[in-house]
């Protein structure tokens, strides 16, 4: 929702503050690939907060209570991710809406798959978890790459190189 309002409010000056924006977002995006890397750390976001949650017996309220506590102790693991999605959305309001939308199933589909095919995704947790750290960097690299091509206005001609092609095979071209 918040790129949707991002693409709302900036529609009408995003292209009076396409440089602007283009440089803050490269720099805000490249911030964020380095927090991925491990390099810039932020303390705040590293802590670890506990929340109790008793059970109710309104079981709505006590799911309700739970998932706000899981969502605020996710935002450090997100945070990032999000915040380089947002600022691509600022920096180009016309895709903020296929931006978020392909964010939040890339966030959603894992979770909703996790659940239904538990005992097998433990497996597959048990493997990835010594390899998150070689993960988030390599994600991290791609983050500050990424934010190079918004800082110089590149962003627009790499895309185009893969979109074109891709265009042209649903088109039937």
């Amino acid at each position: 929702m918040l790129g949707v309002l991002l693409q709302s409010l900036l529609e009408a000056y995003a292209y009076d503050l396409r440089n602007y924006l283009g440089y803050i977002g490269g720099a805000v995006i490249i911030f964020f690939g380095l927090v991925m890397m491990g390099l810039v750390r932020i303390e705040a976001l590293e802590k670890e907060y506990k929340l109790k949650v008793s059970q109710t017996r309104y079981m709505f309220v006590t799911a309700f209570l739970f998932g706000a506590a899981f969502a605020v102790g996710w935002t450090p693991c997100v945070g990032a991710v999000l915040g380089a999605v947002l600022t691509l959305a600022a920096t180009n309001p016309g895709t903020a809406f296929p931006l978020m939308l392909v964010y939040s199933l890339g966030l959603g589909i894992p979770f909703l798959l996790t659940g239904i095919f538990i005992s097998r995704a433990q497996r597959v947790i048990s493997w990835l978890a010594p390899h998150l750290k070689t993960i988030n960097f390599v994600f991290g690299i791609i983050m500050v790459l990424l934010g190079i091509l918004v800082f110089t206005g590149y962003l627009v001609v790499v895309a185009n190189v893969f979109t074109d092609p891709l265009l042209a095979l649903f088109m039937g071209i």
